[in-house]
């Protein structure tokens, strides 16, 4: 078993690992992989061997090379992403589910903000933004990648196109009440524009026509995009772990869990068992929905004048429950996808 998810299959071998036997084994390793290594940058943040100095380099790094080069990998010669339907859909769902999430957050907090502890203006809308949005890119790329194959990675990276949009217009109103005009602009960073030219050199059939040194190169960089990234957030974590544990909130923290591990997925789960959408577009709703927050907010927070901290509280809670919420999620549902 471990083996398959070090090594995982494709195509319909790939479906069979996760829907046949005991569907809640790889989907409850392949969860508990991704946050061992999230732990390891954790540690590497205490023992100093991963610094915040070099925090900005390695960020800058993942976000403007390696993203885009596990993107243009996954996307060249993806048959997945040669149906319209998987290049049309997936960014239109992608926003809807943030819109979703953040609709049913702002909903909350207007109706009971008070009674959790959301009085101040700031504190309510970074609330709702951090219980809205879900962690669409570090957690989901790794979890896909284990339990899938590379059609499904694809429309994955698609469908973030959508969350980009959605987090950098509706996300920044809802976080600060106006626009910023960072909105459109903001969705148009590197990742970005490496779905879009991937998606259209794959439909032009460019792949075999590329330089076979340039595409391992390529493929090279991308795989070290996940272990890169997962460090990091562990290590972002670790810094305000301390910042975290003040105030208890056990009201709002136990409503945003509720919403964010809840409601939302459970609307989500309904759209991909619901809508006429590829096995592959359903399969990322599945595990889109069994997300936990966000941790951009977190630095949104910070720059808007917002309250960093209720964010990143909202994250860990989240994060913490979903240990055990998304391999439950994933286990129950994946199997009620049509073959």
């Amino acid at each position: 078993m471990v083996g398959t998810l070090l090594h995982p299959p494709r195509g319909e071998a790939a479906e069979d690992a996760v829907t046949h036997a005991d569907p809640s084994a790889p989907v409850t390793l392949a969860v508990l992989t991704v946050f061992t290594v999230v732990g390891a940058g954790a540690l590497l943040r205490r023992i100093e061997w991963l610094t915040e100095e070099a925090d900005r380099s390695l960020m800058n790094l993942t976000v403007r090379l390696l993203l885009p080069c596990l993107i243009l990998d996954t996307t060249l010669g993806n048959a997945a992403l040669r149906e319209t339907r998987n290049v049309l859909w997936p960014p239109l769902l992608g926003a809807a589910g943030v819109l979703v999430g953040i609709g049913l957050a702002w909903l909350v907090a207007r109706l009971a903000g008070r009674r959790l502890g959301l009085a101040a203006p700031a504190r309510r809308r970074t609330w709702t933004l951090a219980v809205g949005i879900q962690n669409w890119g570090y957690i989901p790329i790794p979890l896909v990648k284990l339990l899938f194959d590379q059609g499904t990675l694809g429309v994955l990276l698609v469908h973030n196109v959508g969350v980009e949009m959605a987090f950098w217009t509706v996300g920044v109103l809802a976080l600060t009440g106006a626009g910023t005009g960072l909105g459109w602009r903001g969705a148009l960073n590197p990742p970005s524009l490496a779905v879009v030219a991937g998606v259209a050199l794959n439909r032009l059939g460019a792949a075999p026509v590329l330089p076979g040194f340039a595409l391992s190169a390529v493929r090279m960089l991308g795989e070290a995009c996940i272990p890169v990234a997962l460090l990091l957030v562990g290590a972002t974590a670790a810094d305000h772990l301390q910042e975290a544990g003040g105030r208890k909130d056990a009201a709002s923290l136990f409503t945003a869990s509720a919403l964010r591990l809840g409601l939302v997925p459970a609307v989500l789960v309904a759209a991909a068992l619901l809508l006429p959408l590829s096995l592959e577009l359903r399969r990322v709703l599945l595990v889109q929905a069994a997300m936990p927050s966000a941790m951009f907010p977190v630095v949104l927070a910070r720059y808007h004048d917002g309250d960093p901290a209720t964010a990143l509280r909202v994250m860990l809670a989240t994060s913490l429950i979903a240990l055990v919420t998304t391999p439950l999620w994933l286990s129950v549902t994946l199997p009620l996808l049509p073959r």
